[in-house]
């Protein structure tokens, strides 16, 4: 499956109008190494177990990434199968920021 691209601003957007969630999904260690502003931490085998203290709203649109994108899909797809319709994977940390991200 392809993931969209999606520009800073198209994201930073979305989160102004849309409410939009941004959620980084790697371990704690590697998101207090760096992550994107205004992201919330929720390691991937923890989304069942902590979505609901984020976002209780299917519809909310919710952008998450990893390193590398593979513990994201994961997420996406626990998202998903939680009921959650508007999860859009962005890959990974570093190719986010050399795209621009912050």
């Amino acid at each position: 499956m392809t993931t969209p691209k999606h520009t800073p601003q198209q994201l930073q957007q979305q989160q102004q109008t849309q409410q939009a969630i941004l959620l980084d999904v790697r371990s704690l260690e590697e998101f207090n190494a760096g992550h994107l502003q205004s992201a919330v931490h929720i390691p991937h085998d923890q989304i069942a177990a902590q979505i609901s203290q984020i976002s209780s709203d299917k519809q909310q649109p919710i952008y998450v990434y990893c390193r590398s994108g593979r513990r994201s899909e994961l997420a996406k797809a626990e998202l998903e199968k939680l009921g959650y319709h508007n999860v859009i994977n962005l890959g990974g940390y570093q190719q986010l920021q050399a795209d621009g991200f912050k």
